[in-house]
């Protein structure tokens, strides 16, 4: 059967390997490449997509954001997500946004098209760890998860600071004030029950944060 499907990574080589993949496997589907937010803006808006395959770390856009606007549009739309962040970084947020899955870039292709194959056939593709997570928030009204306490605008900042961005750069991108990323920063510092921001460092090093 084939199938039209949407690659959304900003990275050429990412691209052409994942489309030469899905080809492998579902040689009469069309396959349509964006390398930016805007690119897959324009392509959804243009045509309907049985799948969207979709890299976190873009154009210095807030994922999230990006993918609530998405689904408010297109809600039949489903989107797999591929990316190097652990998948505990934004699986609970994505997973109740209506994201249907999440693959890591580091782990094998052959977990990626497990993927495909399952959000294509109907069903959602999650780690056993993300589902455990979920129900821990909604038994307990909590997540054992720190990341999941910080809002998703702290998340960005955070993510933004650890990956080598000045509070500068980071005021020009999310277009606040620089106290006010200060004023973050502190924030995260405090739930994530660290002192420094070499503990925040180090916090995201051992949570495969830093891409």
């Amino acid at each position: 059967m084939g199938y039209k499907i949407l690659i959304a990574d900003d990275h050429e080589t990412v691209r052409h390997s994942v489309q030469a993949n899905i080809k492998l496997r579902y040689s009469d589907s069309i396959i349509i490449q964006a390398n930016s937010c805007k690119e897959v803006s324009e392509e959804i808006e243009n045509q309907n997509f049985d799948l969207l395959i979709l890299d976190l770390n873009m154009d210095h856009i807030n994922p999230l954001t990006f993918i609530s606007e998405i689904l408010e549009k297109h809600k039949k739309l489903k989107i797999l997500i591929f990316s190097m962040y652990a998948v505990e970084t934004f699986g609970v947020r994505l997973m109740k946004m209506g994201v249907k899955g999440y693959a890591n870039k580091e782990e094998p292709i052959t977990n990626l098209m497990r993927g495909i194959d399952n959000v294509l056939n109907g069903f959602n593709y999650w780690s056993s760890q993300i589902s455990s997570l979920l129900v821990d928030q909604l038994e307990n009204n909590q997540s054992t998860n720190l990341i999941d306490m910080l809002s998703d605008r702290e998340l960005e900042v955070m993510l933004l600071l650890i990956n080598g961005n000045t509070q500068k750069e980071i005021s020009n991108t999310l277009s606040i004030h620089t106290s006010t990323i200060a004023t973050y920063k502190n924030r995260i510092l405090e739930k994530l029950n660290l002192k420094s921001f070499a503990d925040l460092v180090l916090f995201a090093a051992r949570n495969d944060l830093i891409i």
